[in-house]
């Protein structure tokens, strides 16, 4: 009888524990907990995760670009979406740009690597917007494989979702709201040893 109740719990600390949620989804939104902090990593678990921000291209006071480092818990994957709203610009459509991409990290040490290591985090989305009426331009372009219309399911561990951009004259200037959803699942247990397990645990039931 011991050893089928050390086997039972065996069971519950391998392949039960590690899919639940010890810990709480990240929700973070700068209007209460003020501005992201970038390039330090957010633990995402279980459920619904989201940031919420803003970012603005100005010739005039500093520029704030937001990088979101995110990680995913073991043995799980995500679905990804992002919006943008209340987006406001001046100046001529080449005057000002800002451009959010969602990257592949090899490492928590790549988070600080600049713009142009997109060889390095290769880019799985992009969506770039310029000032002047405002003009929004989502596409796919250079290595950039999906615009945020169309990711697949998030499977790598370590994702940077970030902004870069530029303004060139007085006049120009580029706002916008943003809001990051990621749901995160976990990883199914296969069909046959789930089933394995089923029996054993209704072999234990049957034998207390």
């Amino acid at each position: 009888m011991d050893i089928i109740r050390t086997i039972y719990f065996t069971t519950l600390l391998l392949f039960v524990v590690p899919n639940m949620a010890l810990a709480s989804a990240v929700n973070y939104d700068e209007s209460i907990s003020g501005d992201i902090e970038n390039n330090s990593p957010y633990y995402l678990d279980f459920g619904s995760n989201s940031f919420n921000g803003t970012v603005n291209v100005d010739y005039y006071t500093s520029t704030d670009f937001d990088k979101i480092v995110f990680v995913l818990p073991a043995s799980s994957f995500a679905s990804f979406t992002f919006s943008t709203s209340g987006i406001s610009a001046g100046g001529e459509i080449v005057d000002g740009s800002a451009t959010w991409s969602l990257e592949e990290l090899a490492s928590l040490s790549d988070a600080t690597c600049g713009m142009f290591c997109t060889e390095t985090n290769p880019a799985i989305a992009s969506q770039e917007f310029f000032s002047g009426d405002p003009f929004d331009s989502p596409g796919i372009f250079n290595q950039y494989l999906y615009d945020f219309e169309n990711i697949p399911l998030l499977t790598h561990d370590i994702y940077a979702l970030h902004t870069t951009g530029f303004s060139l004259l007085p006049d120009t200037f580029l706002n916008m709201s943003y809001t990051a959803q990621i749901e995160v699942h976990p990883v199914p247990i296969p069909s046959g040893i789930a089933m394995f397990f089923s029996g054993l645990v209704l072999l234990v039931t049957r034998a207390w």
